[in-house]
């Protein structure tokens, strides 16, 4: 029904488009282990006072489960200065590159409060600002 070429020039330029996502991302800083933390800026929703954004972590080393990368999905609730995580994904290398290890939602998150001048704190900060602002 679809030939080859035309299969395979979607994935490639599927991947493309996943790679280039990686690029719209500001950088929150990096905790005690050397883990770089990002948030990505092109994606990010709002309802309300909720803000739904992206999260991405670099590790130089990997965790227990063999990931060097993370992403999650975050809602921050700017009215009360919290978060919770929704979704993660891992992956075997850096930049969500490798083998995807695992992709599930999160039962029952639990919102936690956000510490201010923290990686968290920052995150939320500039992600209530960025959706609110007007363009």
């Amino acid at each position: 029904m679809f030939k080859k070429s035309f299969i395979a020039s979607f994935f490639l330029g599927f991947s493309i488009i996943v790679v280039a996502q990686t690029e719209k991302r500001e950088a929150f800083g990096t905790d005690d282990q050397k883990s770089n933390y990002y948030l990505e800026t092109d994606n990010m929703t709002r309802k309300g006072y909720v803000v739904y954004a992206w999260q991405q972590i670099n590790r130089v080393q990997a965790d227990d489960q063999g990931a060097q990368f993370t992403r999650e999905q975050i809602e921050f609730d700017c009215n009360f200065k919290r978060y919770r995580k929704m979704w993660t994904m891992s992956y075997t290398e850096q930049d969500g590159r490798g083998r995807l290890l695992n992709s599930q939602t999160i039962n029952n998150p639990e919102w936690q409060p956000v510490v201010p001048e923290s990686i968290a704190g920052n995150m939320l900060q500039f992600a209530c600002v960025h959706v609110f602002r007007p363009r």
